[in-house]
């Protein structure tokens, strides 16, 4: 008998015998379905696929084996009926029986003919609502496996200027309000000296001629930058440690102060280099002095070409790089986030919703574990002190142990990309 025709009416049979014959009947359709479809877009054997889809469960059907044991189970039943029945050759019922003792492994990534038989099992229990929050390589398979493209679509050029212009003069917006300096007006400030030094980045790749001017107006934006960095730090590390709820009295006063007095260094520091008179005269001059591509020029570079193989660059270099560490994670950061503010500037778009998702998410993961090894860093100050922080680093450890694995399960999404 044909290897698939012998394994489909086995695994009917098994099927409609079992104590749930109506889920496996259906589950058994839905996987079937999804491995044909997988293996067609994935230009994969669609009989090897089909019989991995028919065996994957007859550990459960057939063995009567339930959880993780029924793969092995499965793949042992299937390897010897398809070496018994068929003339199937070895190194097929290899593969076959390698992709069901793997199938439950969601959270692995394995060679092409697994991680079909994964996906497709993933989709079917998403369509029979099976996943739950906690079954995220499961999730995680079913955004990555409806992914059919990656894109990005980049908005017109004079949509970026409107936006340049209007990041560049909020710069200079609220220095005399009462709001100056606080925390919301830092990071106000600071995301929007990050959008600006990115567009400028554009803008000097699309016109040469660009370069000088842009580059005077970044070493101003890297002065006001500078000045922000460090009450940033310190207001981050505050709320930090007043949300852990411990009895951090001491600590927090020494970090309020050191917040007060950065926060007076900011004056000091853009006094000092005439920042805000220098960003005036940039923004007056601006008209002559910034070069706008024309729609020729645009049509030439075929900008949205250009910004989805940048995306498809850093989906390889997350995906291939081993982020052992958090300074992993936050070099991984830098280059994703000129996806993620671009995207909030509404310049660029995705294909899918969830190439966004996940770039926001490593942001901020990353981000917090960034900010955990500043306050060890600022804690190291204090351990011979008398400090009471022995509780504060258990509960700092705990609070990196769950960011990493965010951060983890965010590259694992990135693997799954890079093995589309």
């Amino acid at each position: 008998m044909k290897p698939v025709k012998l394994l489909k009416a086995v695994s009917k049979k098994y099927a409609k015998e079992s104590a749930d014959s109506a889920f496996e009947l259906s589950h058994r359709k839905h996987v079937t379905a999804y491995s044909k479809k997988l293996a067609k877009s994935r230009h994969l054997d669609s009989n090897l696929a089909l019989l991995i889809a028919y065996g994957h469960d007859l550990g459960r059907t057939k063995e009567g084996f339930i959880g993780k044991g029924h793969a092995l189970a499965g793949s042992n039943f299937c390897s010897s009926l398809l070496k018994s029945e068929t003339t199937l050759s070895n190194k097929k019922i290899k593969k076959v029986a390698k992709a069901i003792s793997l199938h439950s492994k969601k959270k692995i990534i394995d060679d092409s003919y697994c991680e079909l038989i994964k996906d497709a099992d993933s989709l079917a229990h998403y369509k029979e609502g099976l996943i739950s929050q906690d079954d995220w390589a499961e999730l995680y398979r079913v955004y990555a496996s409806k992914i059919n493209s990656i894109d990005i679509k980049v908005s017109p050029i004079d949509n970026w200027h409107e936006v340049w212009k209007n990041k560049l003069e909020s710069l200079l917006e609220d220095i005399d309000s009462q709001d100056i300096y606080s925390p919301s007006w830092v990071h106000k400030k600071r995301i929007a000296i990050r959008q600006l030094k990115i567009i400028n980045n554009y803008f000097i790749k699309l016109d040469k001629r660009n370069k000088e001017f842009l580059k005077s107006l970044n070493g101003l934006l890297n002065t006001y930058f500078r000045s922000l960095e460090n009450p940033r730090k310190y207001f981050v590390l505050t709320e930090f440690v007043k949300s852990l709820n411990l009895d951090l009295e001491e600590l927090q006063l020494l970090l309020e102060g050191d917040l007060a007095e950065s926060t007076q260094e900011i004056e000091i520091i853009l006094k000092d280099n005439d920042v805000y008179n220098k960003l005036a005269h940039l923004i007056e001059i601006s008209t002559e002095k910034l070069y706008l591509p024309s729609d020729k020029i645009i049509k030439k570079y075929k900008l949205d070409a250009i910004w989805t193989k940048e995306y498809k660059n850093f989906i390889d270099i997350i995906a291939n790089s081993e982020n052992e560490s958090n300074y992993d994670f936050h070099d991984a950061r830098i280059i994703g986030k000129k996806f993620k503010y671009l995207y909030d500037l509404n310049l660029i778009d995705f294909s899918s919703k969830h190439l966004y998702k996940f770039i926001a998410d490593f942001h901020k993961a990353s981000g917090d574990l960034h900010d955990i090894d500043d306050l060890y860093n600022y804690l190291n100050n204090y351990l011979d002190s008398e400090l009471n922080i022995d509780e504060l680093f258990l509960s700092m450890n705990h609070e990196e142990e769950a960011l990493y694995e965010k951060c983890s399960r965010v590259i694992f999404f990135y693997k799954l990309l890079k093995r589309n």
